[in-house]
């Protein structure tokens, strides 16, 4: 639980860094060449964080899974002919 908040909150921070800081030029990435600026290196770290997220949040729910144990078997055959020998041998 604790590692699905703190990447939400990590997807939230660079989606807000993103966005504040699109096309701006003020980093010292963007003046050294071959650098990306910094707006595109927190925009490519939103999806692995929403990854993790969601793979947390997948962990979480199987947690609450019940057993998966065998099924009980039916209580009536499922097809009519088998019903009507099964009341043929009865009666």
């Amino acid at each position: 639980m604790l590692a699905l908040v703190l990447f939400a909150a990590l997807a939230v921070i660079f989606t807000v860094v993103t966005v504040q800081h699109i096309g701006e030029k003020e980093y010292v990435s963007d003046s050294v060449d071959g650098l990306p600026p910094v707006w595109v290196i927190s925009a490519l770290l939103v999806l692995p964080c929403l990854a993790f997220v969601a793979g947390f949040w997948l962990l979480f729910m199987d947690t609450f899974r019940g057993p998966s144990g065998p099924k009980p078997p039916d209580t009536l055959p499922r097809s009519l002919l088998d019903r009507l020998r099964i009341w043929r041998r009865a009666h």
